[in-house]
């Protein structure tokens, strides 16, 4: 697992959950207590293989030639099943209690998914500049 794990329990199960956990040296939102405990460890185990995903593929020694966001790009499309895990997992649990119903999971997904590349290129810069 990945130091800085950013782990997704954000909204994804409550809009308005505002439960903090710590893991690693990253404050992340928890999930709120109204969902069941089988959810909540397969919501685990999606984040977690997910963030390997990023971590392992940003490593990849065939992104150095290309520009950072061009590399985000490309370990982003790489973990695609991973990430498709993860909000079909979404989508099955909390589309429902959504602000927004399907437009506002919709939009979340948008957002989500642009937080992913932020984090992948924090990855890929951090991959970088330690070599």
């Amino acid at each position: 697992m990945a130091s800085a794990v950013t782990l997704r329990w954000i909204a994804s199960f409550s809009a308005a959950s505002t439960c903090t956990a710590t893991v690693g040296a990253a404050s992340t939102p928890a999930p709120p207590p109204d969902i069941s405990s089988s959810d909540r460890d397969e919501l685990k185990q999606v984040v977690d293989a997910q963030t390997q995903c990023f971590s392992r593929e940003a490593q990849n020694k065939s992104l150095d030639k290309v520009d950072i966001n061009t590399a985000a790009l490309a370990v982003q499309a790489r973990c695609i099943t991973e990430t498709q895990r993860y909000k079909a997992l979404a989508a099955r649990t909390t589309i429902d209690s959504v602000t927004g119903g399907i437009q506002g999971y919709e939009d979340r997904m948008r957002q989500e998914d642009a937080d992913d590349l932020q984090f992948i290129r924090q990855v890929l810069a951090l991959a970088r500049t330690s070599k």
